[in-house]
């Protein structure tokens, strides 16, 4: 009525009223707009939206809003059941999703057109070109670079000026640091975090600079315009290339010489520079004397390597056998404008007297020049120690570890001096010279009490040099055959030395707690390996009851509750009898019942329904599953608090264990919910995780050097494996090419840890070798421990192609953080080795060095955790880029420990080739020796045996056949009787000879007519070359496994070039000696 009145009188009025809304909006890229048309007064036949992007003339996209979705539709027919409206009537939506691009908006309905809308999107900041110029420290030489990545790796000091292109201008940016704590890099313990560094706009551009870059970081660029949009965070990651030390060796002469005052010693050294030489020289010393210059030159900052040659002419030295020559080589390099030397190893030069008369003593005594072999291990611990202190000027500043490491070594050999001039004093008499060396080794030892390593330094020279001088007036005491006192001396002599070598063990120590520990974790492993396969048996076996309980009989149901009854009492009694206390495991190879248990089992696998009914009454009850569980993880507990009260196991082993506890209960609590297959999982990853702080324990507990870094070596391998698959799971970018892991040392190439079909020997640990009873050996690459199981385990769930495993986001952050752990423990193994290193070569310590400072595992751990928080998070991608990220930190540090152990196994094996040859040579002269000539052959012998005592300290094998050869076959307190009868029927060694022994050569037979007393004679007097065969023998392998260990650094070759030339001398004297 009103719409026709006003039609009436020409006022402007429709009969259908028609607006929408919004008009204009703003939205963020990517979100949705909902459009609300309504329609009123008259029904209307048709209404229409169309879109189209803003400032364009394309063609417009429509939407009918009277043929709406199928949805809108089936409530439009329900509508129109109970009011049957005519044409389009009431309010109609039409949504428009996913915007990226600004769009004019038209609605064409009603009998009037409507006013255009507009709806604006907001569009994303996004990065569309980045660039990075690094302009080197000027003393370097090197040219200015641009990169057009965020991936950088610059020199040392260098100032990085970045430049990154908007797609539009930003409000606020700046570059975040990466939170990647490195606690150990903190000696305070406290995280390093850097300070943000604001970038400035320019237009849509972002500039910043980082100046001096010191150490790697990881960065974010975060960005906000002003309208509130936000930049993703894109990551910056810098790699500092260290300007290392020069390195300089010694070409000649051999490492220990010793010659007459007469001759000329040819000394070569050759140094070189990663950028530039710019000194090299030679320097030499006489006792403790001035430092003499022998040669010294320029390298004019060239990064070729330099040679350095001259002569040593010891006659313009008017020496004297009681002196001895130190000497060493230096090189010097630019480093930030200041000289920085790095020098050799010290070395020595012991000067022989012309003529040497040898005789036979008494019956106690053997052969003897007259030279105390006490004083002369002594000089050898006094050398030992200075060339420790010599290197450890070069740390600046020097560490308290390191001062209180010299400082007990030098307090120890103080004390045995002083006790073994005692022992002389009361059998001969004062000793001045030995007198002076205990002053000067105190006064060393003060000096590194206040951490004065230069000032110690000079103190062990006078120590040393007063000790060479006590040479002859020892040899005055011993050399008086008709004396009382200088027997008894000799006698005294001789038992001090064993002394010395063989110190007193002491009593639980912590050596032994970390092996007794590390038993324990490999007796739980197994029984937890155990439980797991119960508890899935239990559970199938509960599942096909219930499916056959309804057929079966009462008296089968009664005896089917007596067996289960009978169940739990057997599977509580092998959990007792595997306690501690019985020091038994229950897969033990010795006969114990439960392994005689397992091979019946096996033994008719085709009844299947006997075996049916044989598992079902060995299969422990959920109850008796559950209390066992309870107990083994009570054990852990027990053990978690013992290894905390051990400082030596290190705080990254806690955490391990903790891993290991909420597997234990995961699989308690899968059983309890009858998941016989999830619990065996849980237990299986809860065995591995002990089984890998079983092999952390062990690389942390045993004394060989080598034995440890073979081990970090190892562990960096597999954990750089199992990273990859978890980085490809995540969809992480594929390495470049050469930078996929390489295998790990004891396996073929493309083999992944842990496979029993690759190239590394299958051998259990426990089945190697020498291993003792309950004893798990360190694996050196060529055994399958637990870690390499674990490595396999996790190569088999993740499958190795991206996205495609099926694991939730929990369970693959559960295992990032594992590996996080993991690469926290290797850290504890490099901390050990870096403090040890003191007395290895300088190569060895200067890779080592180069791990901690371009590769430290600690930020690796970090970056690792930050990827299993993106994964909690949600946020995937982000995931993805820190894991791959790890993978890649992870392989360059597999590889630094790779050059390492290079460096470590180069000298051993040059060592190893030498006293090889030497101890051929001996046994070919010992063969064609007669008379008087065996006398010198044993003085050869004598300085033989000390190098062979030294590298057998860390070889049980060669330890053995040594003592076998110099002690006799019978010294063997644990041989049998029997056994020791028939061995003292060999030859050689020193066990006594009865006068008129048939096996004593004839020479020894009668001495003017009456037998030879009884005494202790030499494999050379004997002419016995057995023992000396034993020994080449275990030289040999020795030899094998070093170039073995060599050879499996490089998996493209069999050899690596570095070691042919020796591999080559090696198989051709092998060759010639088969001959």
């Amino acid at each position: 009525y009103r719409t026709a009145t006003a039609r009436a009188l020409l006022l402007p009025a429709e009969y259908s009223q028609v607006e929408y809304n919004p008009h204009e909006q703003t939205v963020k890229f990517g979100e949705s707009v909902e459009l609300t048309v309504s329609i009123g007064g008259r029904p209307i036949q048709s209404a229409l939206v169309r879109y189209r992007p803003a400032h364009t003339t394309d063609a417009w996209t429509t939407i009918d809003l009277a043929n709406p979705p199928e949805e809108q539709q089936a409530e439009r027919d329900e509508s129109r059941a109970v009011k049957q409206p005519i044409g389009l009537l009431g309010n109609f939506t039409a949504t428009l999703e996913n915007l990226e691009r600004d769009l004019d908006i038209e609605v064409l309905a009603g009998p009037r057109p409507l006013p255009a809308g507009r709806i604006t999107v907001l569009q994303p900041l996004k990065l569309e070109k980045a660039s990075a110029h690094v302009t080197p420290p000027a003393y370097t030489g090197r040219p200015d670079q641009t990169f057009e990545t965020l991936d950088l790796k610059v020199l040392e000091g260098s100032n990085i000026d970045l430049r990154l292109q908007l797609s539009r201008a930003a409000a606020e940016a700046q570059l975040v640091p990466g939170v990647e704590p490195d606690k150990r890099a903190d000696k305070e313990g406290v995280n390093r975090v850097l300070p943000p560094v604001p970038l400035a706009i320019d237009g849509s551009s972002l500039v910043g600079s980082l100046r001096d870059v010191r150490e790697g970081a990881s960065y974010l660029i975060t960005a906000r315009s002003a309208d509130g949009m936000s930049l993703d965070p894109l990551p910056v990651r810098i790699r500092v290339q260290l300007d290392k030390k020069p390195e300089v060796k010694f070409l000649a002469p051999q490492e220990e010489l010793i010659v007459t005052a007469t001759t000329e010693v040819p000394v070569i050294a050759e140094a070189s520079d990663d950028l530039g030489l710019h000194a090299v020289g030679i320097e030499f010393q006489v006792n403790d004397g001035e430092l003499v210059t022998l040669w010294e030159g320029s390298g004019e900052g060239s990064t070729d390597a330099l040679r350095a040659a001259a002569a040593l002419l010891l006659e313009d030295l008017n020496l004297t056998f009681r002196d001895t020559v130190s000497y060493y080589a230096f090189a010097e390099d630019n480093y930030f404008g200041n000289p920085r030397r790095t020098t050799t190893e010290l070395r020595f030069i012991d000067i022989r007297p012309f003529k040497i008369d040898y005789e036979v003593v008494d019956a106690d005594g053997g052969c003897c020049n007259g030279s105390s072999v006490s004083l002369e291990e002594l000089i050898h611990k006094q050398r030992k120690n200075l060339v420790a202190a010599f290197a450890g000027i070069e740390e600046q500043p020097v560490s308290a570890e390191l001062c209180e490491k010299l400082r007990r070594g030098e307090s120890e050999l103080a004390g045995q001096t002083r006790e073994f001039v005692d022992g002389i004093k009361a059998k001969a008499g004062p000793v001045p010279a030995l007198d002076e060396a205990v002053i000067a080794m105190d006064e060393a030892v003060e000096s590194l009490s206040q951490h004065e390593v230069g000032s110690a330094v000079e103190s062990e020279r006078q120590a040393l040099a007063s000790l060479m001088q006590a040479r002859e007036q020892m040899r005055q005491i011993l050399k008086n055959s008709n004396s009382s006192q200088a027997s008894s001396s000799r006698k005294f002599d001789r038992e001090f030395r064993q002394k010395l070598r063989m110190p007193e063990k002491k009593k639980d120590s912590a050596e032994q707690k970390l092996a007794q520990a590390r038993a324990k974790l490999d007796e739980l492993a197994e029984r937890e390996r155990k439980w797991g396969q119960q508890a899935q048996q239990c559970c199938n076996s509960s599942s096909q009851s219930k499916s056959q309980g309804k057929s079966q009989s009462p008296s089968q149901s009664s005896g089917q509750s007596q067996s289960d009854s009978q169940s739990q009492e057997s599977s509580s009694s092998p959990s007792e009898s595997q306690s501690p206390d019985s020091g038994q495991k229950p897969d033990d190879q010795n006969g114990n019942p439960s392994n005689q248990k397992n091979s019946a089992d096996q033994k008719n696998p085709g009844d299947s329904q006997k075996s049916g009914d044989s598992t079902a009454d060995k299969t422990p009850s959920p109850e008796a599953l559950a209390e066992s569980q309870a107990k083994l993880r009570k054990e852990l507990d027990d053990l978690k608090r013992q290894l905390a009260g051990l400082k030596e196991a290190g705080e990254a082993g806690q955490k391990q264990a903790e891993h290991a506890d909420n597997a234990m209960q995961k699989g308690l609590d899968d059983l309890t919910a009858r998941k016989g297959a999830d619990a065996a999982q849980a237990a299986e990853v809860s065995a591995q995780r002990l089984e890998e702080l079983a092999d952390h324990l062990a690389a942390l507990g045993t004394r060989d050097f080598g034995q440890r870094l073979d081990e970090a070596q190892r562990q960096a391998h597999q954990i750089a494996h199992a990273q990859d698959d978890l980085a490809r799971e995540l969809g992480a970018a594929e390495p470049k090419q050469g930078e996929r892991p390489e295998p790990t040392p004891g396996q073929t190439s493309g083999d992944k840890p842990g496979d029993k079909t690759s190239g590394a020997s299958s051998e259990q640990p426990g089945d190697q070798p020498g291993a003792k009873a309950g004893e798990k050996p360190v694996s050196l690459g060529g055994s399958e421990s637990g870690s390499q199981k674990s490595a396999g385990a996790h190569g088999e769930r993740l499958g190795g192609s991206p996205g495609k495993s099926g694991r939730p986001a929990a369970q693959t952050a559960r295992e990032q953080q594992s590996l996080a752990t993991r690469v926290d423990m290797l850290a504890e193994v490099l901390d050990r080795l870096r403090r040890d290193a003191s007395g290895e070569s300088q190569g060895v310590r200067r890779k080592l060095d180069s791990v901690a400072t371009e590769n430290p595992p600690g930020p690796i751990a970090g970056g690792m955790r930050q990827a299993a928080g993106e994964l909690q998070s949600g946020r995937s991608a982000q995931a993805a880029t820190k894991a791959g990220e790890a993978r890649d930190q992870m392989n360059e540090l597999a590889q630094a420990l790779g050059a390492a152990r290079g460096a470590f196994a180069q000298p051993q094996l040059q060592e190893l080739l030498a006293l090889e040859e030497q101890l051929a040579q001996l046994m070919q002269q010992a063969q064609r020796a007669k008379g008087n000539q065996k006398a010198e052959l044993e003085q050869k012998w004598q300085a033989l045996a000390e190098k062979l005592d030294r590298v057998a300290a860390g070889d049980q094998r060669l330890a053995g056949a040594l003592d076998k050869m110099q002690n006799g076959p019978g010294s063997n307190p644990n041989a049998k009787p029997d056994d020791q009868e028939s061995q003292s029927a060999q030859l050689g060694g020193k066990q006594p000879l009865k006068p008129g022994s048939q096996l004593r050569p004839a020479e020894f037979q009668q001495e003017g007519g009456q037998p030879v007393p009884q005494g202790h004679y030499s494999w050379i007097a004997l002419g016995d070359f057995h023992g000396a065969r034993e020994v080449a023998k275990a030289l040999q392998t020795k030899i094998q496994e070093a170039i073995l260990a060599g050879a499996l650094l490089d998996s493209d070759q069999a050899v690596p070039s570095e070691y042919k030339p020796l591999v080559d001398k090696y198989y051709k004297t092998l060759s010639d000696d088969l001959r």
